[in-house]
């Protein structure tokens, strides 16, 4: 069992290896940016990219073969979060267990 910091994001296996396959035929220099922004009924809702651009006040996450990026006025909503990847049948999707 792995210690949980919550003051850092923790990205299972399971969701590395999504992300690295998602990436797959960028350039190596490509990463992964995860956001939150502003949504409808719920108010946020997290969002991922494929990116090149490490943008002023990013996060770097440094615990993959790539590098994830999380902006950094979004990092106090996934600070203390694990990211899952779940895939079931057709279902895929990225799980958040949050304390926040």
């Amino acid at each position: 069992m792995q210690s949980f910091n919550p003051s850092s994001i923790l990205f299972t296996s399971a969701a590395i290896s999504h992300f690295k396959s998602s990436l797959h035929g960028t350039p190596h220099n490509f990463g992964i940016r995860i956001g939150v922004r502003e949504s409808g009924g719920s108010g946020f809702e997290y969002f991922f990219e494929s990116t090149n651009e490490e943008k002023e006040g990013d996060v770097l996450v440094a615990e993959s073969p790539f590098k994830i990026h999380v902006d950094n006025e979004c990092f106090e909503y996934l600070t203390g979060s694990e990211v899952h990847f779940v895939s079931t049948g057709l279902s895929h999707v990225l799980i958040f267990n949050t304390t926040n």
